[in-house]
């Protein structure tokens, strides 16, 4: 129906599905359904109740894992003009520095030690844009947003296996 152009019945149609899928115990066929909605709304009139449906969907989506779905939730929004936020990707059943490669503890080590990231690249033999890209990573498994709080958990962690 979304395909034809027909937005009001594939959003009336997904509406329908919400109820069914979330008395069924199923959060993520109640998510896909909301895409849908979403997708259909910001096609039809309201784009707004559309933007909201979309968040809530890659939420939900995300939080389960079905991050393809989330994806594809998040391209939707920002087709509408809406920016998801920034999804955070840490490795399950990890925690600290075991989430991170070999090379990314090489880089979080060198950069907990107060090493510029010229001065990472110059010791690891990589490029200052390859550091940066392996500090994107790292920030985001361990969920943190500074060099100060990524300098922490690496004491932290050496403090423990003291």
């Amino acid at each position: 129906m979304l395909a034809r152009g027909d937005t009001q019945a594939a959003g009336d149609k997904a509406k329908e599905a919400i109820p069914l899928a979330e008395a069924s115990g199923n959060p993520l066929s109640a998510a896909r359904a909301r895409v849908l909605i979403g997708t259909a709304l910001g096609r039809g009139d309201d784009v707004q109740k559309g933007i909201s449906e979309l968040e809530h969907a890659e939420r939900t989506l995300s939080a389960f894992g079905a991050l393809r779905e989330a994806d594809a939730a998040a391209r939707e929004l920002r087709r509408l003009g809406r920016r998801p936020p920034r999804r955070l990707r840490g490795v399950a059943g990890t925690a600290g520095t075991d989430a991170l490669s070999a090379r990314e503890r090489e880089v979080a080590n060198l950069v907990a030690a107060g090493q510029r990231n010229r001065d990472v690249a110059a010791a690891l033999f990589l490029s200052e844009k390859t550091v940066e890209s392996h500090l994107a990573r790292i920030y985001d498994k361990l969920r943190v947003r500074s060099r100060a709080a990524l300098a922490s958990i690496i004491a932290a962690e050496r403090s423990e296996n003291e």
